[in-house]
């Protein structure tokens, strides 16, 4: 009897301590300075200077802010995005910053000074290179690649701006394929995305079997997606008070998953 206790103890403590490691903690939060932008798209990590780049996103000239490694703003205050920017990535072979913008403005690089500070942009594309105006890329350095959402689909494009022939099907809220035919799920609706997740933004992780993220905004979870098979295989459940949008607001860089709160205008991040 007393080792049947011991196996139920160890095997309940398991199962929480299990569960304790899909719940997301705020370990971050970089308070972007006053100005008129109510959003932002994404944000980027510099590894070798060790700061994060966050750029608002609506207009040109809105604020790009830097901050350190603990959430310090290191940037000055006249610092602007100088492009109306959606999805933003360090590219370590160009050694600089890559942002696609709203709509047709096409992608950019940013040229960096010695301070790592931007000083001026150079295109990379002039054309919509993306599915929707609001869409935002999301960079896989190992690969190359940027990925859009697109629906239920992943379109690719190379860090070029060059769409490529390859597709990704996620099956967005399902586990398996018993569990989407259970629900009765019709093809047609692979060209929307679920009324309860992200429209604009699907984030590469890298994680094995779970290098797509999107958020679920309903239900204050991101679902991590394996890239092969295209089905859910884990949640990871926000706390309570995150904050949640239905567009944009939603990133991942140095390893921590990004809300953006449009009330007090500060990136939060959750590990």
């Amino acid at each position: 009897m007393k080792y049947l206790f011991l196996f139920s103890f160890l095997l309940i403590t398991i199962t929480v301590n299990a569960q304790q490691k899909t719940r997301l903690k705020e370990v971050i939060s970089l308070v972007m300075p006053d100005d008129a932008g109510a959003r932002a798209a994404s944000l980027a990590w510099h590894p070798v200077l060790k700061r994060y780049y966050a750029p608002k996103s609506g207009n040109a000239d809105y604020v790009m802010a830097i901050f350190d490694a603990k959430g310090k703003l290191v940037s000055p205050p006249e610092l602007k995005t100088n492009f109306d920017i959606r999805g933003f990535w360090y590219n370590p072979k160009l050694k600089t910053f890559c942002a696609n913008g709203y709509n047709d403005n096409g992608w950019i690089t940013y040229t960096l000074d010695k301070k790592g500070i931007p000083v001026g942009i150079n295109p990379i594309c002039d054309s919509m290179c993306q599915p929707y105006p609001q869409s935002v890329g999301s960079f896989d350095v190992t690969k190359d690649l940027v990925y859009f959402l697109d629906g239920q689909q992943i379109v690719i494009y190379s860090s070029a701006g060059q769409l490529q022939q390859t597709k990704i099907r996620l099956h967005i809220n399902y586990k398996n394929e018993a569990e989407e035919e259970a629900a009765a799920y019709d093809d047609d609706e692979a060209n929307e995305t679920p009324e309860n997740i992200n429209n604009s933004v699907v984030v590469y992780t890298g994680m094995p079997k779970a290098e797509f993220a999107l958020l679920d905004f309903s239900n204050k979870t991101i679902q991590l997606y394996d890239k092969r098979s295209g089905f859910l295989t884990k949640k990871l459940s926000l706390p309570a008070n995150a904050p949640v949008n239905e567009m944009l607001c939603f990133s991942y860089c140095n390893n921590i998953f990004w809300l953006f709160d449009m009330k007090t205008k500060t990136w939060k991040g959750y590990k």
